[in-house]
């Protein structure tokens, strides 16, 4: 397949002939999902869908995903699909095997966005003083109930997503998610030592590769922080570097760079207010030693 292209983000699109993928770049589901549709080749095209500004909580959104997650896929038969995993699945066209199956089990029962997240909240303040900020889950919870008022059909699906977002992520431990994310990527060395490799399941790459891929690259972003860093052994570290030479990889992945990571916006958005925040107190001191100078010249 080709490059993802981008549809106008306004409405659920009907100009787009091939399967439409609601996403957006530094999700990591949304990730999985762009790689599996490029593993097999699938005609698909992205439609940004922005987090930032909460446009999964719109109403054209819930009624199209009613999770409020990304991301989901239209088929070009108009079928919907609301998760990564069904996403993979429906991309490969058969159920998962057993051994697919328990792979796929051990890797999403912890979410590395998780890590992620809990990494920022303890290295970039501004994200500690987002999560803790009472001012924004008050937006949040305003904000839905607005939208249940005026879309009264999804009142239920609004209260579920309410509970959902206020009891992710930073309900975890940093330390309990590592030691998890540890051991999944250690069942992962032993899986590919025991098969020989170069993938999870012996000479051909599945679509438990597709996952283990993604949330592996995630990790290894993490570790950039250094707030709980997971070992990547060596041969895990080999694996990774096998499956980013892959063009699904490079295409769902790769080309987007360090945007494919959600602590690389919320890093430069610190790092401006840090900037803002010394040349605020830098214009303080000048205007003090001003005053100071005219009062000590005055007297």
């Amino acid at each position: 397949a080709g490059m993802p292209v981008t549809c106008a983000a306004t409405s659920p699109p009907s100009i787009c002939s091939d399967a439409v993928l609601f996403d957006t770049v530094n999700s990591y589901y949304a990730g999985i999902a762009r790689m599996a549709l490029e593993e097999r080749g699938v005609r698909f095209t992205s439609q940004y869908v922005s987090m930032p500004s909460m446009e999964q909580l719109a109403p054209w959104y819930m009624r199209l995903s009613p999770a409020g997650q990304i991301p989901a896929l239209r088929t070009a038969a108009g079928e919907t699909v609301t998760d990564s995993r069904s996403i993979v699945s429906w991309a490969y066209g058969t159920d998962e095997t057993p051994n697919e199956k328990e792979l796929l089990d051990l890797l999403y029962a912890e979410c590395p966005g998780s890590l992620a997240f809990l990494t920022g909240e303890a290295t970039l303040r501004l994200l500690k003083v987002m999560v803790r900020s009472p001012a924004k889950r008050l937006m949040l919870t305003r904000k839905i109930r607005r939208l249940q008022s005026e879309n009264p059909d999804l009142h239920g699906i609004y209260e579920k997503k309410l509970a959902a977002m206020s009891a992710k992520h930073f309900t975890k431990s940093l330390s309990d998610v590592q030691a998890r994310v540890q051991a999944t990527v250690d069942r992962l060395d032993a899986q590919l030592e025991r098969n020989g490799g170069p993938w999870l399941l012996g000479a051909s790459f599945c679509r438990a590769d597709v996952v283990a891929v993604a949330q592996l690259q995630w990790v290894q972003r993490c570790n950039e922080y250094g707030a709980a860093p997971v070992v990547l052994p060596e041969g895990v570290r080999a694996y990774l570097a096998r499956a980013r030479e892959r063009p699904s990889f490079q295409a769902a992945i790769g080309q987007h760079g360090e945007a494919a990571f959600a602590l690389t916006m919320i890093r430069d958005k610190n790092a401006a207010a840090g900037r803002l925040l010394g040349g605020l107190g830098l214009a303080a001191a000048v205007c003090g030693a001003a005053v100071v100078m005219r009062r000590a010249g005055a007297s």
